[in-house]
């Protein structure tokens, strides 16, 4: 499965009536809030599980994302920055993921909290060997 493919996937469950999308978090690190959507019968997922269980019929847990990507055939590469998109734990430096979390959140009708740059940048430059800026 193509990027491309994945998120026409994703924006049907932005347009359902049953499925429900939400923010929630922070991350560990206090970056980025995790997307998430709850289906009809209240269980919750992630984007990548969501889509998986649409093409497949097949459910798999939030922890098993990986597995799910798998399933739909998803690329190695493409599954990691999608898991990082999701879960909030993305370089915000980089255009790319960058690009990716806007969309993941604009095809689920989300809007990411006006702090969240911020917090992501104090939060990474804490994590540098030999900063100076204290986290």
């Amino acid at each position: 499965m193509t990027l491309q493919q994945f998120f026409k996937h994703l924006e049907k469950a932005g347009r359902s009536k049953t499925i429900k999308t939400f923010l929630e978090g922070p991350t560990s690190y206090g970056g980025s809030k995790k997307i998430r959507l709850r289906n009809s019968s209240g269980d919750k997922e992630c984007p990548i599980t969501f889509v998986c269980r649409k093409i497949t019929g097949k459910r798999y847990k939030l922890w098993h994302a990986s597995e799910a990507a798998q399933a739909i055939e998803l690329r190695a590469d493409t599954i990691i920055t999608l898991m990082d998109v999701a879960d909030g734990d993305y370089d915000y430096a980089r255009t790319t993921e960058k690009r990716h979390r806007r969309r993941m959140l604009r095809v689920l009708n989300l809007k990411e909290p006006a702090d969240h740059k911020a917090k992501n940048e104090d939060c990474r430059s804490s994590h540098i060997p030999g900063s100076n800026i204290a986290g």
